[in-house]
């Protein structure tokens, strides 16, 4: 029997994006470490989008659904 997977949350995958990228922008990995780095990160980036797009996807059915509103900005008073 397989087991499911489940994704991290969104904001997760962001946290783990912005750790790896911080840990490669302080420049204390050797290169193999930075290139490993770099792949993980690209993963949690691809996680991200994945969660961003269904977002988008999402906000269009809504807005379909019920119509767009339109904005108008406040008026200083």
């Amino acid at each position: 029997m397989k087991k499911k997977v489940v994704e991290p949350s969104f904001e997760e995958a962001q946290e783990k994006l912005e750790s790896f990228i911080r840990q490669m922008e302080e420049g204390d990995l050797a290169l193999q470490d930075l290139v490993d780095h770099y792949e993980q990160a690209m993963g949690w980036l691809q996680i991200c989008g994945k969660h961003l797009k269904n977002a988008e996807l999402k906000i269009a059915t809504v807005k379909e659904k019920y119509g767009v509103i339109e904005e108008n900005p406040l008026e200083d008073q």
